[in-house]
């Protein structure tokens, strides 16, 4: 990477570690761990998977609980 790309990539990096999980969808939490496993930040991926995997849930049993419309 070269010129923007890089520096993007380089403060991704750097706030990897700082971010709130709260702060990201479901599906961001998922990408962010593709990404970061890519960036060779492996710890942090883990920890995203492990959480992803723990707050899952049977989309079977999973309730709505929103306004119905």
């Amino acid at each position: 990477m070269k010129g923007k790309g890089a520096a993007l990539k380089a403060s991704v990096k750097q706030k990897a570690k700082t971010a709130k999980i709260t702060d990201f969808t479901f599906f961001g939490l998922h990408r962010a761990a593709l990404l970061m496993n890519d960036y060779g930040l492996k710890d942090v991926s883990g920890k995203l998977m492990t959480y992803l995997k723990e707050t899952s849930t049977d989309t079977q049993t999973q309730e709505y609980t929103g306004s119905r419309i």
